[in-house]
């Protein structure tokens, strides 16, 4: 199918009940190098999720890469980059249902990052700290349930 925000996708949902949005851009706009999309990009369906991007700018420097809202003001299709990364984000609705997931993101300060998410209304679930397989995390939630890990890698150790 074809949206009209430019992509033609199918989505398929695997046994665990998780879908998977196969995309391809059809758009004649060219991406910025700095906000293409990797291959997978994680994509959130919220309710309120004009009020999740504003959260995601706040604590995680996000940008908006582009965004396309219905006329009722709802927010149909959004990407949010976070460094060299890009967010999926929409409105949950009856096709796109609300999934809490979990999200493991580097940063340059993970202690620094894990506060600015406390003040834009994030709940710690663990205090930043150096982890034994090299990287100092913090977790926190978000008010619909998504958990972030932010870390800050102290040394290489991955054998």
């Amino acid at each position: 199918m074809v949206e009209n925000y430019g992509d033609r996708f199918g989505l398929v949902e695997d046994p665990a009940g998780n879908g998977w949005c196969i995309a391809t851009y059809l758009g004649r706009e060219p991406i910025v190098a700095q906000d293409r999309l990797n291959t997978i990009t994680i994509s959130f369906a919220l309710p309120d999720a004009a009020r999740f991007i504003d959260f995601a700018k706040r604590a995680f420097n996000g940008r908006e890469i582009v965004r396309y809202d219905s006329a009722e003001g709802k927010v149909m299709h959004a990407k949010i980059g976070i460094g060299d990364s890009a967010l999926g984000v929409g409105e949950a609705n009856d096709r796109w249902h609300s999934k809490p997931t979990m999200i493991y993101v580097y940063v340059q300060d993970c202690d620094a990052v894990y506060r600015q998410a406390l003040r834009a209304g994030a709940k710690s679930i663990l205090e930043p700290k150096d982890q034994p397989y090299g990287d100092r995390q913090g977790g926190l939630e978000d008010e619909w349930g998504n958990q972030w890990f932010i870390a800050t890698p102290f040394r290489a150790n991955y054998t």
